[in-house]
């Protein structure tokens, strides 16, 4: 909550897949391709602050959900 508060929003969004990812936990709402592109508009596939590899452990996560 604290970078949202503070207009981080791509800092937001990266706490937010890691915690969902670590748990293996989807959104009811979850809409993959929606979250790509918010992912890309953040350019978490170029650049991450707090893990990495998060863009990739994102695409298989949401891959995962995808082939349920």
């Amino acid at each position: 909550m604290h970078f949202y508060k503070h207009a981080e929003y791509d800092m937001a969004f990266e706490g937010l897949l890691i915690e969902l990812i670590s748990v293996r936990r989807y959104p009811s709402n979850f809409d993959y391709l929606e979250w790509i592109e918010l992912g890309k508009h953040y350019q978490l596939d170029k650049y991450a602050v707090f893990d990495e590899m998060i863009w990739e452990k994102f695409m298989q996560w949401g891959k995962s959900y995808c082939s349920r």
